[in-house]
């Protein structure tokens, strides 16, 4: 099992009953990557050319993914990268665009993308926001792999409805509702779809009354708002209020809930 499909799968899945230590097990763990975990993130975060089978003819580990797994396990007391992995991790393809390592750990973070970065993730100076703003200030020690973020120019405050609006759900219909509700208040808002790249929409009303305060309205599964609040758009931003909108009623929000409390 490559060590990324085993991070999504205890992720996401960390409720699992999959025998990780038999074949069938990893066969069975590579299904729910495939499948399952293209459900919950955007493909460009899934690569496609893992096996859909172990392949006991492999070595498991490969010597770079373990330097990176322990590095990112313990930075302080972590031996050094070899040249060439050092050099990777610190190489910038794009005037102010993230470093090797900041790309490798928003790829981690399942960080959502805007259009036309998705496919072009060095260029994307979104990356290098948030790796300088969420992530440099927990671990110092990364701070060789910074590269020069862009400034911010500070908004009014705004409101935010996440969720997936083409699709044919309970969820869906909440957020209908709720764009519905805003609208009658006259208020502005930004629609994002979660599984267009964070597509960003405006809503109907385009002149409209200002909220008091930034806050952003999440009609998902409730194991989905993690991902939803480490996007460059809001996991830097300390003024925005989270509210979780779920599909109330049901064994699967219950569950969905108990792993949100793991997640966070």
């Amino acid at each position: 099992m490559p060590k990324y499909a085993l991070h999504l799968l205890h992720t996401y899945f960390p409720t699992h009953n999959f025998d990780l230590q038999s074949k069938q097990g990893q066969v069975d763990a590579l299904k729910w990557y495939h499948t399952s975990a293209r459900e919950k993130l955007p493909e460009y975060w899934v690569p496609s050319v893992i096996p859909t089978e172990p392949n006991t003819d492999q070595p498991v580990d490969d010597p770079g993914v373990q330097q990176l797994a322990n590095y990112l396990n313990d930075p302080k007391s972590a031996s050094q990268f070899s040249t060439e992995l050092q050099t990777l991790l610190l190489e910038q393809h794009h005037k102010n665009g993230p470093t090797g390592m900041a790309i490798l750990t928003a790829m981690l973070c399942r960080i959502e993308l805007t259009n036309p970065n998705v496919k072009e993730p060095w260029k994307a100076k979104e990356i290098a926001r948030w790796f300088h703003k969420s992530l440099y200030p927990l671990a110092p020690e990364l701070q060789r792999y910074l590269s020069v973020p862009s400034r911010v120019t500070p908004s009014k405050p705004q409101i935010e409805i996440i969720g997936q609006p083409h699709q044919q759900t309970g969820l869906e219909t909440n957020m209908r509702i709720s764009l519905q509700a805003i609208d009658k208040l006259n208020l502005c808002c930004n629609r994002r779809d979660i599984y267009n790249s964070f597509k960003l929409n405006k809503s109907t009303v385009t002149v409209g009354a200002e909220p008091k305060r930034n806050f952003a309205l999440h009609h998902v599964n409730a194991e989905r708002v993690p991902s939803n609040i480490m996007t460059p758009q809001f996991a830097y931003r300390k003024d925005i209020y989270h509210i979780g909108y779920f599909s109330l009623g049901s064994q699967q929000t219950a569950r969905d809930t108990q792993n949100l409390k793991q997640l966070w």
